[in-house]
């Protein structure tokens, strides 16, 4: 069984590619930045509403089926060759797949960008009132915070934001230590407030829900925020491109230490703040602390500045996916959306853990086509009137500058109605992240084999192996012609990991 599955690998770069040079250690490190984001501080609420038991079930539970949903498609991509999510769907499902991917990704980039602005605004506003006493609420600061936000969606390159996830995971660490500092000194659970009970204060600590009918209702709450934390099914594939030696023991490793290391922070972070005003616990954790509170202000501001600088990084690639939709989703490899789209995290933090998120970086946002800029270059060098080439360049230039405000103007707006982020992160986890995280990569071997999928497939096959074949270098050997080899049904190798 073994000696069957590596022979029908179709590894893209092939396994000993020099351009792998992703080591294990920074493959874990740059997947848990993808995982890790604003959404942790929602899951003390969800601890809240299920109790610490069935909280933390709950929770390993979803890291477990992440991690078994992850290998699905990492297994699907060694079989077909596919790089990307968008890839891997086209193979699977056939051309239609195509529209629904980037339609998915602009929607999950978009609610993204919606819910990081809704944190920003509850991090900064207790700052702005208390510490720099400005006469501003909640609706000004949100405004000024997209305002300032702007101008960093416009930029000819964003490779200078390439280490913004870093300092995410670094922040996000900061800020734990804070709430599991101020749990341990003032929290409810330690230190009761003696007038609880006139107050009408919820201060009993809730070990498992009272009745059945409060479990469901609980879990119900609590399952969508707990998806949404795991989800990196975007980025996992561009991690395994680049993995030095992608062994599938290799790749697993990376899998399963990278959901041990989050679901660990998860439950130190959701049962320490959960601890601090337990039955009284907020959507975001933050709020529960008071505004001049000084050392949660400083984990305020720094959170805050992070998820600042990762908003445009959630502009980018939605920008990309309406552009590419309204232009009929051109070539990926005439349009950088692709590569883009793996910089998101799965819940808007934003990855930066391989070179080819980086690389997507140095596209340049607001620069023309290469179609136009071709045009403009060579009515140039012919000398003739090459107006018409650059009004047509001004006029890309300008649609991608309307789309990215117009992206960032309907989340603002959007983010002004949202009552709280627990809505937020409700939306996309009850609907989107299901959907991607564990609908798509195990529906497959239950629908029959889709008609357009096997054209797709033997239509790349033969161009592939053209391509190969006019670029092959001398003495090749079999080795190269069996490489050149691609699988015509998806549906065989998801059901040889189902059935063995």
């Amino acid at each position: 069984m073994l000696f069957r599955r590596q022979s029908e690998d179709q590894l893209s770069p092939t396994f000993d590619d020099p351009r792998r040079t992703l080591r294990k250690p920074s493959a874990i490190f740059g997947l848990v930045s993808t995982i890790v984001g604003g959404g942790v501080l929602s899951l003390p609420y969800a601890f809240s509403q299920t109790g610490l038991v069935l909280g933390c079930a709950l929770l390993v539970v979803c890291a477990v089926a992440s991690d078994y949903t992850v290998q699905l498609l990492v297994e699907c991509a060694r079989r077909t060759g596919a790089e990307t999510y968008e890839e891997l769907a086209l193979h699977a499902y056939g051309r239609s797949a195509r529209v629904a991917v980037v339609t998915v990704i602009g929607t999950v980039t978009w609610i993204s960008t919606v819910a990081y602005l809704v944190l920003i605004t509850d991090m900064l506003t207790p700052i702005a009132r208390d510490e720099l006493h400005l006469p501003l609420h909640r609706q000004g600061v949100m405004l000024l915070a997209a305002a300032c936000v702007c101008p960093l969606c416009l930029p000819r390159s964003l490779h200078a934001l390439r280490f913004t996830s870093v300092l995410c995971v670094g922040a996000v660490l900061a800020l734990a230590g804070c709430i599991a500092y101020r749990s341990l000194t003032d929290g409810y659970v330690f230190a009761p407030p003696p007038d609880a009970a006139a107050r009408g204060l919820d201060v009993h600590v809730l070990v498992w829900p009272v009745s059945l009918r409060t479990a469901w209702h609980g879990a119900l709450h609590a399952l969508p925020i707990f998806c949404v934390s795991f989800l990196c099914h975007f980025n996992v594939l561009s991690t395994h491109t680049e993995l030095h030696e992608p062994s599938r023991g290799r790749i697993a490793d990376v899998v399963h230490q990278t959901m041990a290391l989050c679901c660990s922070l998860y439950l130190c972070v959701g049962v320490m703040g959960y601890l601090h005003r337990l039955g009284e616990t907020r959507g975001d954790v933050l709020l529960n602390f008071a505004p001049n509170d000084a050392v949660i202000n400083g984990g305020r501001g720094a959170l805050a500045l992070v998820l600042f600088f990762s908003t445009p990084l959630l502009v980018l690639p939605c920008r990309d996916c309406v552009l590419r939709l309204l232009a009929g989703l051109p070539s990926p490899h005439e349009e950088p959306a692709p590569a883009a789209l793996r910089a998101t995290a799965g819940d808007g933090g934003g990855a930066m853990g391989g070179g080819t998120a980086l690389r997507a970086l140095k596209q340049p946002l607001v620069a023309p086509s290469n179609a136009a800029t071709a045009a403009a270059s060579t009515a140039g060098l012919c000398g003739g009137d090459c107006w018409a080439a650059h009004a047509t360049a001004h006029a890309e230039l300008l649609g991608r500058v309307v789309v990215a405000v117009g992206v960032l103007g309907s989340s603002t707006f959007a983010a002004l109605l949202v009552p709280d982020i627990v809505a937020v992160w409700s939306l996309l986890g009850s609907s989107i992240a299901m959907l991607v995280a564990f609908l798509l990569p195990a529906a497959r071997p239950l629908l029959p084999a889709h008609p357009s999928a096997q054209a797709v497939a033997r239509e790349e096959a033969r161009g592939s192996a053209g391509a190969r074949r006019r670029h092959r270098p001398r003495g090749g050997g079999h080795a190269a012609g069996a490489a050149q080899q691609q699988p015509v049904e998806t549906l065989l190798c998801i059901n040889s990991i189902l059935h063995g």
